[in-house]
């Protein structure tokens, strides 16, 4: 601590997750200080922290240990990373942030390498029910069978993809020769026909634009054991993966299908917070 406030160090804070953390911490009401850490002198962030310390890339080998020093020089008590790509550095560093008593909001390894490849979270959370849409590799689609199963248009993005970038629409079957090989093909998640976008989401789809409206989100967070604290459903339309509008809602619906996918999510070591995107579709 430094002058009864909780030091949180946020990384990547350039970024739009870490701003959001920024905003979360400064609306909290609590004794807390900030420290930014970040590869841009200009960004934003830098000025809306307490406190702003420059870093190397999160890609450079010396990031880990140099992060860690600072850290400890500032007496951090939690470290939040801002960025995915982080989640999975974080985790593979777990061990050396813990040996030197620095505590990071990080769930499980397990969980976090299901969620950063949309093939794997398809193949695990599939098994235990169908509200994953389906996914493929492009080399699993070689042959007539496994084609004429497909409906579609469909929808194209890399693995580990974030923020709707990469996005590609198919409308054929010659398209899908067209892809990079890191990618993977999912069914459209398309909004039921009563849904008030509906008609908008069928035209910009056969422009080949991914539309970000009609789209659920549901926050759920849990403490260091997996407990759960909280969770919130809303309605969200966004813009370059940027939440523009944000109605809350409060079905069964979704709350029906978060009591079946939870017990699965915990098993993989739930802890911090978790968003669920998704669409209420025909079945």
């Amino acid at each position: 601590m430094r002058n009864g406030k909780y030091v949180i160090g946020i990384t990547v804070i350039g970024g739009g997750v870490a701003q959001s953390v920024v905003n979360s911490c400064r609306l909290a009401h609590i004794p807390l200080y900030t420290i930014g850490f970040g590869t841009n002198a200009y960004a934003f962030g830098m000025y809306d922290c307490d406190e702003f310390q420059m870093t190397t890339s999160i890609y450079n080998d010396k990031y880990v240990p140099e992060l860690i020093e600072k850290c400890l020089t500032s007496k951090v008590d939690l470290l939040i990373p801002g960025l995915d790509d982080e989640l999975v550095i974080f985790s593979d560093h777990i061990d050396e942030f813990q040996n030197s008593g620095i505590k990071v909001l990080l769930p499980g390894k397990e969980l976090i390498s299901i969620c950063r490849d949309k093939k794997k979270m398809y193949e695990h959370f599939s098994q235990f029910n169908d509200f994953v849409v389906k996914t493929f590799k492009p080399q699993e689609l070689t042959n007539k069978k496994s084609l004429s199963e497909l409906k579609f248009p469909l929808i194209a993005k890399p693995i580990g993809g974030r923020g709707s970038k990469g996005i590609v629409i198919l409308h054929n079957e010659e398209a899908l020769s067209t892809l990079d090989p890191n990618y993977i093909i999912q069914e459209l998640a398309i909004p039921h026909k009563k849904d008030l976008n509906y008609e908008e989401y069928i035209k910009s789809i056969s422009k080949k634009i991914n539309p970000r409206i009609s789209e659920v989100s549901i926050q759920v967070v849990a403490d260091i054991n997996g407990v759960l604290l909280g969770r919130m459903a809303s309605y969200n339309k966004l813009s370059s993966g940027v939440p523009i509008e944000i109605l809350p809602v409060d079905d069964p619906l979704f709350w029906d299908v978060i009591d079946q996918l939870m017990p699965h999510i915990n098993d993989l070591g739930f802890r911090g917070p978790l968003n669920i995107q998704g669409r209420i579709t025909e079945d």
